[in-house]
C-alpha cells in the first residue's frame, strides 16, 4: 500500500546503446540516504523496458520524457525532497556518469496519508484530469481549478500540465512551452534507388543513422529542441524527409541550422541550389470569425505567424485553391485573410492556409462546418377557439449540432403559450385554444408571437421570426321565431343574434318545403342591428314553408342555427266561390234554396267551411273538403245575407250570399232566380272554372252580361302569382304557367283569361325584373300563337307594356300571326342578343278588309 509518495517528470537525453537508468543515484545524495523506498534496480527495469531502442547500433540520441514515483516512509520527508528535486532543476542540465542528459527534474504530484485522510495535491502548473477529479471529492482552494483530491488517484495517474497563457503563436502549458513540428524535404542530387523504400535494408537503416546523426548535431541549437527522426525517403533525386520537434522557430533561424546541415553532409553529398523544402506546423495562429458558422454568415479565416511571407495557399480538403490576401506587419508578422461573404453548407470543410517564407511554408489548418436552417411558418395564421391545435412555428438546424433553444413569446389581448418539442435538432411550437380561453369579445383579436432562436454558448440569436396570430372563438347563433302559428298574408319575423360582434357578415338562407333554395340575394327583408338579423317578410305566402338558417360568417369559420317554418294556407278571396253571389227570388215561403261555396285552392287540407247568417252557424264542414253545400229555408219575404267562412285556424275569409225577395211580377226565371227587366243576378262559372258570370233581364230572359270565368288551373296560377317575392320562385312559376297555356289553348281566347294573364305578367315586374329572356320570349311566343281573336290580341298588346321587361331582355324576336296576309313578308325570328334598344313587332290583320301592322318598341 502507498503511503506518501511523489511524480517527477524528467525529460533524458541519452544515447540508447548507454548501460541502465542506475544513472539516477546521484538524485538522492548523501544528504537523504534515509529514503530507503526508492531502488536502482526499478529504475533500470523502467528505463529497459520502456527506452531501449529496436537497434543498439544506431547512435543517434532520442529525447524522452520519464515519469518517475518516489515513494517515502515518512510525510516528513516529502518537503525536503521536493525541494532539493526544484533546487536540482534550477541548476539546469546536467550529465550522469553514463552519459544520459537529464535536462529537467519537474515535480508534479504529492499524496499523503494522514492515518484516514488521504490528500493528493499538483504542485504549481499542474491541474487533475477532468475524468479523476469529476469521480472524486474536490478539496481545491479553486473554483476553477481542480488540484486536490481526497483519494489516491487511479495507477498511473497524475497531474497534467494546464494551460496559462496564450500569445499569437506559442501558448504555455506550465513551464514547458507547446512545441512545432517542422517538416523538412532536403534535396541529395544521388539517384535513387529501390532499396530505400525498404526500411529493412542496409541502405536505409544507414542512410537513417547518418542523417538522424547529421540533423541532431545541426538541429539541437534551435530554442526548445526535442527531438528529430527521418521518416522517409522518395525517388527525385532523392528525397529525405524528416521531422523536427522544437520551440516556435523564425525562418532566418531555421535557414542558419539548414546550412549547417549542408556543410556537414557537403562532403558526402552534392545538393542543388535550394535543397530544402519546409513546412511549420503547429506555429500558425489559425482563427476563424464565428465560433459556430450558419449558412448565410459572412466567415473570415485569419492566419497569423511571425515571418516575412510573401504569398499565400488557402485550399479547402485539399483540392479546391482560393484566393487570399497576405500581409506583413512592421513586428514582422504575417497575416493572411479568407473571407466567404455568405456561406453554404457547400463550404464546409477542413480549410489549410500554407504561408510561404522563401523556402520555408507555415501551414495550419481547421475544420469548418456550416450548418443550415430551416424553418416553416406563416407570417399570419389563424387560431379558432374550438380546441384544435396548429403548429405555429418550426426551427431545425441541419447538421450536428445541438447547442442551441428557441422561444416563442406572444404579445396581445389574448397571450396564450405555445406548447414546444423538441425532437432531434429541430423545435416545433404548437398553439390552441378552447372556447373559454377566448371571451366572446376578444374573438378577431391579433396577438403577435416573435419567435427567436438562438445558441447557448455564444448567446447568438441566429433567427427572429413574428406571427401574427388571429384568434376566433366560434360564434353561437340563437333565433327567435313566431309565438304563434303563422297564416298567409302574416308578416314572418324572425330574429337572429350572435354571442360574438366582430365577424364578417350574417345572412339568411331558406329552403322550402318545395326544394326551391331562397338565396340570401332573395331575403332582402332583413337588416342588421348591432349582433343582430332580423327576417322580415311581409304578408307572407304559403310558398315561404320551409327551414330558415341564420348564418354568421367569420374570418375562418362559420355558425349557423335552423328553425322550420309552417304558413298556413289562405285562400283568395277570387278562390273562393258562391251559387249565388246576389240573386232575387219569388216571395213564397217556405221555400229552399240551395246553396254552395266552394275554393278552387288545391290546398284544402287545413280548410274548413262556416255558413252563418246574423251570427247563426248555419252548417259547418271537415277539414279537406273543397265546397259546403246547404239548403236554406227561406221564411220570411225579407232581405237576407248569408256569409261563407273559409278559414285556415289563424285568419279567415268571408265571401257573402245576397239573396232578396222579388216584389211584383218577374219576366225572367232561371231556376228559383227571378227578375224583372234590368234586374242582375251573379252566378257561378260552370264547372272546371272559377269566377262569375253576371246575367241581365232583358224582355227575352236572363242573358249573360259579363263572363270573368277562367280555367281554375290559371286561376291558382293567378293567386299563386300573388303571393310570389323572390326571383328564385319565378322560374318555375313561368315553367306552370306556359305548361297551364298549352293544356287550356282551346279555352283562353276570352277576355277573362287574357285580362288573367296580363295580371300575373304586371305581377311577375313588379316582383322582379330578373325574367330570363328565354322564358319570356318562349311564354310570349306560345300566347300570342294560341290567340285567334284579334281583338283579344290587340287589346292584350294595348294593355300590357314590354317596357317593364326592358332591362332584362337579352334578346330579339319577331313573332308573325299565323293569320298574316299573305302578300306580307314575315318577319324572321331573331336570337336574342346584347342589351340595348329592341322592337317586337307582331303583324296583325284588323277585322276590316284593311290590313295593319303595329310594332310596340321595346326599350332598355
Amino acid at each position: 500500500m502507498r503511503s506518501c509518495w511523489i511524480v517527477i517528470v524528467c525529460p533524458l537525453c541519452f544515447f540508447l546503446n548507454s548501460p541502465s537508468a542506475r544513472a539516477l543515484e546521484w538524485s538522492l545524495g548523501s544528504s537523504y540516504s534515509s529514503v530507503k523506498n526508492i531502488k536502482n534496480e526499478v529504475m533500470d527495469s523502467l528505463f529497459k523496458s520502456r527506452w531501449r531502442p529496436e537497434r543498439e547500433a544506431v547512435t543517434v540520441p532520442q529525447n524522452y520524457i520519464a515519469d518517475v514515483e518516489i515513494s517515502v516512509p515518512n510525510a516528513s520527508l516529502m518537503a525536503p525532497l521536493i525541494n532539493f528535486l526544484k533546487e536540482r532543476n534550477i541548476a539546469g542540465p546536467f550529465n550522469t556518469s553514463d552519459g544520459v542528459n537529464i535536462t529537467s527534474v519537474t515535480v508534479t504530484t504529492a499524496c499523503s496519508l494522514n492515518v484516514t485522510t488521504v490528500q493528493c495535491s499538483c504542485e504549481a502548473g499542474y491541474d487533475w484530469p477532468s475524468g479523476t477529479c469529476s469521480a472524486s471529492l474536490n478539496c481545491s482552494s479553486s473554483q476553477k481549478r481542480c488540484d486536490c483530491i481526497n483519494t489516491f488517484p487511479p495507477e498511473g495517474t497524475h497531474c497534467q500540465l494546464a494551460p496559462t497563457t496564450t500569445s499569437m503563436l506559442t501558448t504555455t502549458y506550465g513551464p514547458t512551452p507547446i512545441k512545432v513540428q517542422i517538416s523538412i524535404s532536403l534535396t541529395i542530387l544521388e539517384i535513387f534507388t529501390v532499396d530505400l523504400w525498404n526500411s529493412s535494408s542496409d541502405k536505409y537503416i544507414r542512410y537513417k543513422g547518418l542523417f538522424e546523426t547529421e540533423f541532431y548535431n545541426s538541429y539541437k541549437q534551435l530554442g526548445g529542441f526535442k527531438s528529430v527522426h527521418v521518416t522517409g525517403f522518395r525517388n527525385g533525386s532523392i528525397l529525405v524527409d524528416y521531422v523536427i520537434v522544437a520551440d516556435p522557430v523564425t525562418p532566418t533561424a531555421l535557414e542558419a541550422t539548414n546550412q549547417n546541415v549542408i556543410s556537414d553532409l557537403k562532403g558526402n553529398f552534392t545538393f542543388p541550389e535550394a535543397p530544402f523544402t519546409s513546412y511549420v506546423h503547429g506555429q500558425t495562429n489559425f482563427t476563424i470569425s464565428e465560433d459556430v458558422v450558419f449558412e448565410g454568415d459572412k466567415l473570415v479565416m485569419t492566419c497569423r505567424t511571425v515571418s516575412n511571407s510573401t504569398s499565400v495557399i488557402w485550399t479547402r480538403n485539399n483540392t479546391i485553391t482560393m484566393e487570399g490576401s497576405i500581409t506583413t506587419n512592421k513586428n514582422g508578422v504575417s497575416e493572411s485573410n479568407l473571407a466567404i461573404t455568405s456561406t453554404t453548407a457547400n463550404d464546409s470543410g477542413v480549410y489549410t492556409c500554407m504561408l510561404n517564407d522563401s523556402s520555408v511554408k507555415y501551414i495550419a489548418n481547421k475544420s469548418v462546418s456550416v450548418f443550415s436552417i430551416s424553418t416553416r411558418f406563416t407570417d399570419n395564421m389563424d387560431i379558432v377557439c374550438n380546441d384544435s391545435i396548429s403548429e405555429l412555428y418550426h426551427f431545425c438546424i441541419i447538421g450536428d449540432f445541438s447547442d442551441f433553444a428557441c422561444s416563442c413569446t406572444p404579445n396581445g389581448i389574448l397571450n396564450i403559450n405555445a406548447s414546444k418539442i423538441l425532437s432531434g435538432n429541430c423545435y416545433t411550437f404548437s398553439l390552441g385554444a378552447d372556447a373559454s380561453s377566448c371571451p366572446p369579445e376578444t374573438s378577431g383579436s391579433k396577438t403577435n408571437y416573435t419567435c427567436m432562436c438562438g445558441t447557448g454558448t455564444s448567446s447568438r440569436v441566429l433567427r427572429t421570426d413574428i406571427i401574427t396570430v388571429t384568434f376566433t372563438r366560434p360564434a353561437t347563433v340563437t333565433i327567435r321565431g313566431p309565438t304563434a302559428p303563422i297564416s298567409e298574408t302574416d308578416d314572418l319575423v324572425l330574429n337572429c343574434a350572435s354571442s360574438v360582434t366582430n365577424f364578417e357578415s350574417m345572412t339568411w338562407q331558406a329552403v322550402k318545403n318545395d326544394g326551391i333554395s331562397v338565396l340570401p340575394s332573395d331575403l332582402q327583408f332583413y337588416y342588421y342591428k348591432n349582433n343582430n338579423a332580423t327576417l322580415s317578410i311581409p304578408n307572407v305566402a304559403r310558398t315561404w314553408n320551409g327551414t330558415y338558417t341564420c348564418i354568421v360568417f367569420q374570418r375562418v369559420t362559420s355558425a349557423s342555427s335552423s328553425i322550420a317554418v309552417t304558413i298556413f294556407p289562405l285562400p283568395l278571396d277570387s278562390q273562393i266561390t258562391t251559387n249565388i253571389v246576389n240573386g232575387q227570388f219569388a216571395c213564397k215561403p217556405p221555400t229552399d234554396i240551395p246553396l254552395q261555396c266552394c275554393t278552387s285552392d288545391k290546398n284544402i287540407a287545413l280548410l274548413h267551411f262556416t255558413l252563418q247568417s246574423q251570427g247563426t252557424v248555419l252548417s259547418t264542414s271537415t277539414s279537406n273538403v273543397k265546397c259546403l253545400h246547404y239548403s236554406y229555408s227561406y221564411t220570411s219575404c225579407v232581405p237576407t245575407v248569408i256569409q261563407c267562412i273559409v278559414s285556415n285556424t289563424v285568419k279567415s275569409r268571408t265571401k257573402t250570399i245576397q239573396l232578396n225577395p222579388l216584389k211584383g211580377n218577374s219576366s225572367c226565371k232561371h231556376g228559383l232566380m227571378q227578375g224583372s227587366s234590368g234586374n242582375t243576378f251573379m252566378g257561378m262559372c260552370p264547372s272546371g272554372f272559377t269566377g262569375s258570370i253576371t246575367y241581365i233581364c232583358l224582355n227575352t230572359g236572363w242573358e249573360k252580361q259579363t263572363n270573368s270565368c277562367i280555367s281554375q288551373s290559371l286561376g291558382q296560377l293567378v293567386a299563386e302569382s300573388q303571393k310570389l317575392q323572390t326571383q328564385s320562385e319565378i322560374p318555375t312559376f313561368l315553367v306552370n304557367l306556359n305548361s297551364n297555356v298549352t293544356a287550356a289553348s282551346n279555352s283562353i281566347n276570352n277576355f277573362a283569361s287574357v285580362n288573367a294573364i296580363v295580371n300575373v305578367l304586371a305581377t311577375l315586374s313588379n316582383v322582379t325584373q330578373s325574367v330570363t329572356s328565354s322564358m319570356m320570349s318562349g311564354f310570349l311566343i306560345l300566347v300570342l300563337g294560341c290567340l285567334t281573336d284579334e281583338k283579344i290580341r290587340e287589346a292584350l298588346l294595348r294593355r300590357f307594356s314590354l317596357t317593364r321587361w326592358a332591362s332584362q331582355l337579352t334578346k330579339s324576336t319577331t313573332v308573325s300571326s299565323t293569320r298574316s296576309p299573305p302578300a306580307q313578308k314575315k318577319p324572321k325570328a331573331r336570337v336574342f342578343g346584347a342589351r340595348g334598344a329592341y322592337n317586337l313587332s307582331f303583324a296583325l290583320q284588323s277585322s276590316s278588309s284593311e290590313d295593319t301592322s303595329n310594332t310596340y318598341s321595346v326599350l332598355q
